[in-house]
């Protein structure tokens, strides 16, 4: 990285930590107050170094039974109510004996400004923070591949299309020493068979959607999940788990989406 990399990179870093806590001075205590309404309290900040295009990220904790739920708010493009719905409509559909994990909404509001999302707190970490501290052991790389072939295997019966699968969208948490894989942020999700999911209008501009994916889709604009899994299992398992390497490619270009903005 040169100096000027480095100097746009420190701007932005500055202008990012500067908008959150001007966000923090002016608006933090009414939304605090919003969250009081609906019986979550004792909110904290959670990572703020994390917060981006005015999405801001709380715990707290409900009031009636003392359930730690995770809150995020709808940012600039205010996509609770789409995240919501599919969270829901996936929620609807896990069964009991899959491998993987969605998170469970306890609380959301889609018109208040500014809208929110809670959820149960998932005491986990991401697959990035994972991968870069090479802490993850050979059973552990196999129960997580074996478990992105369900999901790809979900997505597809369903005909789903998350947009944004990458390490820093997979929480990794463990039961009995068993890593389970948690799906988060489906606010970009898709679908070509279900009317109820096609493409947002406010996302429709190729600025948002170029890097959407980080690299993990096929090209910009073009999203394959089973493809963004599968490139992430080869990233973890060096080719270890041929066997559930091959399973997991075979889904690959299975269903695919296409931005309407490459037409």
């Amino acid at each position: 990285m040169n100096l000027l990399e480095i100097a746009i990179s420190y701007r932005h870093r500055l202008s990012k930590r500067v908008k959150a806590y001007f966000w923090i001075v002016t608006k933090y205590k009414n939304f605090k107050k919003l969250l009081k309404d609906k019986n979550i309290s004792d909110i904290k900040i959670f990572k703020i170094r994390l917060w981006h295009q005015g999405s801001h990220y709380f715990t707290g904790f409900l009031k009636d039974d003392n359930l730690k739920v995770f809150i995020k708010t709808g940012g600039k493009l205010n996509l609770i109510h789409r995240e919501m719905c599919v969270l829901s409509y996936i929620y609807e559909r896990c069964k009991a004996d899959f491998s993987w994990a969605v998170s469970r909404i306890i609380s959301y509001s889609c018109e208040s400004t500014p809208s929110f999302l809670a959820l149960e707190y998932v005491n986990a970490k991401t697959l990035s923070s994972l991968m870069k501290s090479n802490s993850l052991s050979n059973d552990d790389i196999s129960a997580i591949i074996k478990q992105f072939i369900e999901i790809s295997n979900f997505l597809y019966r369903y005909k789903l299309v998350h947009r944004d699968i990458r390490p820093d969208n997979i929480l990794i948490s463990k039961k009995n020493n068993i890593p389970k894989v948690v799906l988060i942020d489906f606010a970009f999700t898709v679908s070509i068979a279900d009317p109820q999911f096609a493409e947002l209008e406010v996302v429709n501009n190729i600025d948002t959607l170029y890097f959407l994916g980080a690299g993990y889709n096929p090209v910009p604009l073009v999203w394959d999940d089973a493809y963004s899994l599968y490139k992430i299992a080869e990233e973890l398992s060096c080719n270890k788990y041929d066997d559930c390497l091959l399973d997991l490619k075979e889904n690959v270009g299975r269903y695919e989406y296409r931005s309407k903005l490459l037409d």
